[in-house]
């Protein structure tokens, strides 16, 4: 084995290292880097970076990523965010090769001009080269990060639409009450009721209801803006007669959205 395999060894570390000397030695053969595929550095650019210590190239590439895309979108619209997230992977997975072999051979460059003996410059080259440990947690709590990210990013709203839901749900159910109770008290005393009050009903209503009263011979229950509902709204049942003389309720909604609105106010 050759002193500079030896180094290239020592630098690479025991990960990937036959992998990254096969490269290495085919730069060597032809005295310069060239574009090879890497895929950890086409799926996991910024990561890989990070995990092979290269901490500057990290930084340049989540800059160069960042004006790159930003420039193909001023060029070509909406289809610049996908040819920048290809260029994002396509870029690193062929280069990366040969900028780690240029990072590795300048490392090894200033273990050599430091002086000392082979084996002084092994150890140097594998305290500063290799992959770092850190690294590998800062991606698994970054990755976890992402992945937490996405869940709620998805179960937030989720959540908050069976939320508002539930509430209009239970918000029609005392509209509901109102209206058996005004119906109640007009089978009993041939007319319609002045208030809710005078028909009975008076409940204690959430603090997501304005409030449910008479207009007339309907009956609104007006829902509060905010805590899920920015724009506030109402619900509004309307009385009328059939041909025999029947009290027809219709239920309408106003300023909610028809997806959140019960099935009988649509």
């Amino acid at each position: 084995m050759s002193e500079r395999e030896e180094r290239y060894k020592a630098v690479i570390g025991p990960k990937n290292q036959e992998y990254y000397l096969r490269h290495f030695e085919r730069f060597d053969d032809a005295g310069k880097a060239g574009a090879t595929w890497n895929w950890s550095a086409a799926l996991f650019s910024f990561f890989w970076f990070i995990y092979r210590r290269m901490w500057l190239l990290a930084l340049g590439y989540v800059v160069a990523a960042n004006v790159l895309t930003t420039i193909l979108i001023l060029l070509f619209g909406e289809a610049g965010n996908l040819l920048g997230l290809a260029a994002q992977m396509a870029l690193p997975g062929m280069f990366a090769n040969a900028l780690y072999y240029r990072h590795c051979t300048r490392m090894m460059a200033a273990a050599e001009a430091s002086g000392g003996d082979l084996q002084s410059q092994l150890v140097t080259l594998a305290g500063k080269g290799g992959t770092g440990k850190g690294a590998m947690v800062l991606i698994v709590l970054l990755f976890g990060i992402v992945i937490v990210g996405m869940l709620a990013a998805i179960a937030i709203p989720q959540y908050q639409v069976y939320s508002n839901r539930a509430r209009l749900s239970e918000a029609a159910g005392f509209g509901r009450q109102a209206v058996a109770s005004v119906d109640a008290y007009r089978r009993d005393h041939a007319q319609f009721p002045e208030t809710l009050g005078a028909a009975g009903f008076a409940p204690s209503v959430p603090p997501f209801v304005y409030g449910i009263e008479m207009d007339g011979r309907a009956v609104v229950v007006t829902i509060r803006q905010g805590g899920g509902f920015p724009n506030g709204g109402s619900l509004t049942w309307d009385a009328s007669e059939d041909s025999y003389g029947k009290t027809i309720w219709k239920c309408t909604g106003r300023r909610i959205p028809e997806s959140m609105l019960p099935t009988d106010c649509r």
